[in-house]
C-alpha cells in the first residue's frame, strides 16, 4: 500500500516523500522540519485512533520516522519497558490506572509484566506471553542476570523463567519497604537503572541495591526525583520532578553525609541543572485545555501549555544507530503536552548540567502529537541502538486525587475518560541507518562479554558489565585487566575498570595505570575505585598518589578526590582536601564536594584557609569572590555545627572571635540561622556540651559590640559545661517525648512524608527551589500557621487541598487533597510528624480528629483558600 501522507496539523500533504507499508512493518515517516512558525492545531483528535491513524498526527525532525512495535490488545496502560540480555522486550502494564474519573479500582491487581520477542527480526514484537500478574501497579523493572527485578510496592520481587516458556516460575520477595502501597502513583519508587557503579540506583526512592548471585543488599542514600532516571556514559544520574525537567546532584548520592539534625539545606548541592534560554517552556502542537490549575497554565495566544508539568521518563539516548549527533542527547516526556523534549547537553567545568532545546529556535519539540490520547510516559535505549518511546495511549493521565473540578469538566467535555485498555510501543529509526543486530548475551562467553565492554551501543556495554558481576565471572579478570590498560576506546576502559572493581578484582596496579588515564572519565572512576584499598591498613601509598592528582587540570577529577578521601574519613586526607580547594575555591564542583562529603572536624580549618586565600584576601574582592566566600562559610559553620562535636565548635568560636567585627556578626548570624527559628523561640538544636566554657566565648562576650553580643545571646542556649550559669537557658527546647501510641503516628507520617511530601517541599520542610530559581515549589512547613496553630486547618488542607496565594505569594505546586483517599489514621500520621517536625510545636492529630472534620466538611469538593483559613488562626493546636 503506496500513499501519501496528509499532516493533520495543515491537511495537505506533508514533504514530497514516499511511505511503503508492508504488512509486517507499520513504518510512517514523519520527516518534517521545524516549521519558521509554529502551527497549532486547534481542533485536535480526541477519540482514541488506531495505531496506524494515530501515527499520522506525530510530528518528527526530517530524517527520522516512527515505527510500531507494540500495542494492544498485546499490551495495555505500559509504563515501563526492559531487556533481557537477548534483546526480548519486558513491558510493565499498570492495568488498573485511571479506569475511570474517579479512579476505580486502581488497587486492584489486575497489573501485570508481559515478554515479547521480535522472532524474525523486523523490528515487530510477534511472540507475546504474560510473565508475570495479579500485581498492583507494577512500576518499575530491571533484567539482572536471567531474572526480572519487579517493584511493586511495598514490595522488590526477583523472578525467573526456569523453563524458557516465557513465563516467570519463580517469585521471590527480596525487599518489603520499596515505598507505601498507599502512596499516591507518581509519589512511589520507581526507575530501577544499573548503575556503572554496579549498584542498581531508584527514583524517589532513599536505597540503592545490589544483587548478587540473587542475593540482595541494599544501603541508604539521599531521596531524589519524581518519575524516571537515567544515566550519561560516566555514570552521572539525572532525574526528574512533574515541573522540573532535569535534576542532578553535584556529587553522587552515596557521598551525601547523613543530617539527624536537619541543619544542612540540601538543595543547592541538587541544582546542578542549567536550563538554557527558554528552557522551562514546551511547545505543543495542539491546545490543551486539559491542565490541573486551569487555563493560567495555557498561553492565552494559542490555548497550548506553558511550562513543563508532567515531566517523566527521561533518557540519556546512548544507542548508536540515530546518527552521533543525538548520542548523549537528554531527552524527557512531557504526556500533558503530548511531546517529547530533546535536548543538547554540556557539562560545566563548575559541575553544571547545561541543557539547550534543539528546536528553540523554532519553538518546536523534538516529537509531538496532535493526537489528545498520545501520552509518552518513558524512553529507552534499546540493544538495536534506536531510540523507543512508551505511549501509554491514555485518556486521563492524571491521578484521581489531582483531579481539580475545572480538571474533570475539560476530560468529560473531550471523553478522555473513555479511553482505556490501550498503549503502544514505538520504535524511532534514522534514514540511511539500520537498527543493529539482536543481542545473544545471556548465553555469552566471559570473552565475549568482556569485549562487548566497548560495544558503541551504551545498552551493550551495561548489559555486559551487569553479567559480569552478577555472575561473579572472575575467570574474566585477566582480560578486564588488559583491556583496562591498553584498550584503545575509552568507554571500554571505563567500563573494565568498573567491572573488575564490581567483581572485586581491581589490584593496585592496575588502578594506578587508570589514574594516570588520558581521559578524565577513566581518571575520575580510577579514584573512586580506589576507596578499598583506602580501607586497607597499608594505604599510604594510595594517597601519595591521589596527591599527584590534586594539579589535574579537570575538575570532576579534583572533586571526586574530595569526595573519596572524605568517605574515608582519614586524617590524612585533610591535606589533600586543602589543596584541591586552593587550586579553584571560585569552582562550585568543589565547593559541593567538600559540602557533601568532608568530614566535618575539618570545615573549620577549611574556612580559615579560606578566608587567607588571595581570591577572597583584600582591599577589592570581585563582588562574584564576595558571594563565592559567603557560600563557603555557610557551608563551613553549617556542617560544624550539624556535626555536633564539641572540639570543632570550639575551633569554629576561636576563628570568630579572631575575626573582625563584620566577619564575625556574620558567621554568628549563620549559626543563629541554622539552628534558631526565624519567628520565635525555642530554638530547634541540641546541646553542645563543653569540658569547660570556651574562651573565645568569654572574649566575644567582652567585646563592646552590641550586635555580636545580640548574636551570642540568640546561640547561647545550645552550649553548656559544668556549673554553667549564664544567659539564655530559658531558650533551650527540650521536646516533650510523644508517647508509645503516639511515636507510631510520628513514624508512619515521617516514612509518609518521604515518600510524598519531598519533592515539593524538601527533606527539611522549607521547599524546593523552582527550575527557574526563582520561587519555591510549596511554601514552607516550619512555623505554618495553617498547619501548626490549628488543627482543623490543617486537616482540612489535607482532606481537601489548598490553592492561591499564600501570604502574598504564589508557589507552583498544587496542594492536593491528599486525604480525600486515604484513612484518617494516614492523615492524622502527616500531620503528626509535619506538626512536631522541624521546631513545629503543634498537638498530635487522631484519627478521631480527621473523622470528625471529614465529617463536618464531607460536602466540600473544592480546595480552601487562605482567605477561607485565615479566620481560624490562632484557635487551639
Amino acid at each position: 500500500m503506496i500513499f501519501e501522507l496528509q499532516h493533520a496539523a495543515f491537511g495537505q500533504p506533508m514533504r514530497a516523500f514516499w511511505i511503503v507499508f508492508s504488512p509486517i512493518v507499520l513504518a510512517a515517516v514523519l520527516g518534517q522540519a521545524a516549521p519558521p512558525s509554529r502551527v497549532v492545531e486547534k481542533n485536535p483528535a480526541l477519540n482514541p485512533l488506531s495505531p496506524e491513524e494515530a501515527m499520522k498526527h506525530i510530528r518528527l525532525p526530517a530524517g527520522y520516522r516512527l515505527e510500531l512495535v507494540l500495542s494492544e490488545p498485546q499490551i495495555r496502560e505500559p509504563v515501563a519497558i526492559a531487556w533481557d540480555g537477548n534483546g526480548r522486550m519486558f513491558v510493565a502494564e499498570m492495568r488498573g490506572y485511571m479506569q475511570d474519573i474517579n479512579g476505580t479500582g486502581a488497587q486492584d491487581p489486575i497489573g501485570r509484566i508481559s515478554l515479547h520477542e521480535d522472532t524474525d527480526g523486523d523490528g515487530r514484537m510477534d511472540r507475546h506471553s504474560v510473565y508475570l500478574d495479579g500485581l498492583v501497579e507494577p512500576r518499575t523493572i530491571l533484567p539482572v542476570d536471567d531474572g526480572l527485578l519487579v517493584g511493586e510496592p511495598p514490595d522488590l520481587w526477583y523472578c525467573r523463567d526456569l523453563d524458557g516458556d516465557g513465563i516467570a516460575d519463580t517469585k521471590k520477595k527480596i525487599f518489603d519497604r520499596f515505598s507505601m502501597r498507599s502512596s499516591n502513583v507518581e509519589h512511589k519508587a520507581n526507575g530501577l537503572l544499573w548503575g556503572i557503579d554496579n549498584w542498581i540506583h531508584v527514583s524517589q526512592h532513599g536505597r540503592r541495591y545490589q544483587l548478587t548471585n540473587r542475593e540482595l543488599q541494599s544501603e541508604g542514600v539521599v531521596v531524589v526525583g519524581q518519575w524516571g532516571l537515567t544515566r550519561n556514559d560516566e555514570g552521572r544520574l539525572l532525574f526528574s520532578t512533574n515541573g522540573t525537567p532535569a535534576i542532578a546532584l553535584f556529587v553522587p548520592p552515596r557521598y551525601h553525609q547523613p543530617d539527624p539534625r536537619r541543619q544542612i539545606r540540601r538543595g543547592p548541592m541538587a541544582a546542578a541543572i542549567r536550563g538554557m534560554g527558554n528552557y522551562q517552556s514546551v511547545w505543543p502542537s495542539m491546545v490543551t485545555p486539559d491542565l490541573q490549575s486551569g487555563p493560567g497554565m495555557a498561553r492565552s495566544e494559542d490555548g497550548t501549555l506553558k511550562t513543563f508539568t508532567s515531566a517523566c521518563g527521561q533518557l540519556v539516548f546512548r544507542g548508536d544507530r540515530l546518527g552521533d549527533e543525538i548520542n548523549g542527547d537528554y531527552l524527557v516526556c512531557e504526556p500533558v503536552g503530548r511531546l517529547i523534549r530533546r535536548s543538547a547537553v554540556r557539562y560545566a567545568d563548575s559541575g553544571h548540567i547545561e541543557l539547550t532545546n534543539r528546536y528553540e529556535k523554532s519553538s518546536g519539540e523534538f516529537i509531538s502529537s496532535t493526537d489528545g490520547n498520545f501520552r509518552p510516559v518513558n524512553l529507552s535505549t534499546g540493544p538495536d541502538g534506536c531510540l523507543y518511546i512508551v505511549d501509554m495511549y491514555h485518556g486521563i493521565i492524571q491521578e484521581r486525587v489531582y483531579i481539580t473540578d475545572y480538571l474533570r469538566g475539560e476530560i468529560l467535555k473531550a471523553g478522555y475518560e473513555k479511553n482505556v485498555g490501550r498503549g503502544r510501543i514505538y520504535r524511532v529509526i534514522r534514514e540511511g541507518l539500520s537498527p543493529g543486530p539482536p543481542p545473544e548475551l545471556l548465553s555469552a562467553t566471559p570473552a565475549r562479554l568482556v569485549e562487548s565492554l566497548a560495544h558503541p551501543n551504551g545498552w551493550w556495554r551495561d548489559t555486559a558489565q551487569s553479567l559480569l558481576v552478577t555472575r561473579r565471572e572472575v575467570s574474566a579478570t585477566s582480560a578486564l585487566r588488559k583491556m583496562v590498560t591498553d584498550h584503545q576506546d575509552a568507554l571500554g576502559r571505563l567500563h573494565a575498570l568498573w567491572t573488575l572493581d564490581g567483581l572485586e578484582q581491581l589490584d593496585k596496579e592496575t588502578n594506578f595505570i587508570a589514574l594516570a588515564d588520558h581521559d578524565h572519565r577513566v581518571r575520575t572512576a580510577a579514584i573512586r575505585a580506589i576507596e578499598r584499598l583506602l580501607r586497607a591498613e597499608d594505604s599510604s601509598a594510595c594517597y601519595q598518589r591521589l596527591k599527584t592528582l590534586s594539579d589535574d587540570p579537570d575538575y570532576s577529577v579534583l572533586a571526586q578526590v574530595i569526595l573519596t578521601v572524605g568517605k574515608t574519613n582519614h586524617e590524612e586526607g585533610k591535606d589533600l582536601i586543602a589543596r584541591c580547594i586552593s587550586r579553584d575555591p571560585m569552582n562550585e564542583r568543589i565547593l559541593n564536594a567538600v559540602a557533601a562529603a568532608s568530614p566535618r572536624r575539618f570545615l573549620v580549618d577549611f574556612l580559615s584557609l579560606l578566608f587567607d586565600h588571595p581570591v577572597f584576601h583584600g582591599d577589592h574582592i570581585e563582588e562574584k569572590a564576595v558571594a563565592q566566600l559567603e557560600q563557603w562559610q555557610r557551608y563551613c559553620v553549617t556542617g560544624t555545627i550539624s556535626g555536633g562535636d564539641p572540639l570543632s565548635v570550639k575551633k569554629l568560636l576561636d576563628l570568630i572571635a579572631q575575626a573582625e567585627a563584620p566577619r564575625a556578626l556574620s558567621m554568628l548570624q549563620t549559626i543563629a540561622s541554622t539552628i534558631v527559628s526565624p519567628g520565635r523561640k525555642p530554638a530547634r538544636a541540641k546541646m553542645i556540651k563543653f569540658a569547660a566554657k570556651p574562651v573565645s566565648l568569654t572574649s566575644l562576650e567582652q567585646r563592646n559590640e552590641p550586635a555580636i553580643r545580640e548574636q551570642l545571646q540568640a546561640i547561647s542556649f545550645m552550649f553548656s559545661w559544668p556549673g554553667l550559669t549564664t544567659f539564655g537557658r530559658e531558650f533551650a527546647h527540650q521536646p516533650t517525648p510523644l508517647s508509645k501510641e503516639y511515636q507510631l503516628l510520628f513514624d508512619r507520617g515521617q516514612a509518609i512524608y518521604r515518600e510524598l511530601c519531598t519533592t515539593c517541599h524538601g527533606p527539611d520542610g522549607r521547599g524546593l527551589i523552582s527550575p527557574d530559581g526563582k520561587n519555591l515549589l510549596a511554601p514552607p512547613l516550619p512555623e505554618s500557621p495553617r498547619l501548626e496553630e490549628n488543627r482543623e486547618a490543617a486537616i482540612q488542607i489535607m482532606l481537601h487541598g489548598l490553592a492561591g496565594e499564600l501570604d502574598g505569594k504564589t508557589y507552583e505546586g498544587l496542594m492536593a487533597p491528599f486525604g480525600a483517599t486515604n484513612d484518617d489514621e494516614w492523615v492524622a500520621s502527616i500531620l503528626t510528624f509535619v506538626r512536631h517536625e522541624w521546631g513545629n510545636s503543634g498537638s498530635v492529630v487522631l484519627p478521631s480528629h480527621v473523622a470528625a472534620t471529614r465529617e463536618k466538611f464531607q460536602n466540600r469538593t473544592r480546595p480552601w483558600n487562605q482567605k477561607e483559613l485565615t479566620w481560624k488562626l490562632p484557635k487551639d493546636k
